[in-house]
């Protein structure tokens, strides 16, 4: 997610991008820490189940989609499911079948 985030910020590899990773972790850190110290945990019994439930799902479906690549062997990008998907697609050609037996094996 923090790639994702990060990516229409700063070129990834670079310093701005290890810069502004770090910033992002920690006001993220930051923010947590503000939240506990004000007591303002209640604030997440606003948020339903089926919400909750959501965020997860959609996250594990990315970060699992974004696996395949690696599994596959193959130039895939994207930072939501559609792009993921649409590009797994288009690179399907470039299979390493090494790597795919490799991964699918384990």
């Amino acid at each position: 997610m923090t790639a994702a985030t990060l990516a229409d910020v700063a070129k990834q590899g670079s310093s701005d991008y290890l810069s502004v990773a770090i910033i992002l972790a920690f006001m993220c850190g930051l923010f947590l820490l503000m939240l506990g110290k004000f007591k303002l945990e209640f604030i997440a019994n606003f948020l339903s189940y089926p919400v909750i439930s959501g965020i997860i799902t959609a996250s594990a479906m990315i970060i699992a989609l974004s696996q395949f690549k690696h599994v596959l062997g193959i130039e895939a990008h994207g930072s939501n499911v559609i792009e993921l998907v649409t590009s797994l697609i288009e690179s399907l050609s470039q299979v390493n079948t090494t790597s795919m037996l490799v991964g699918f094996g384990e």
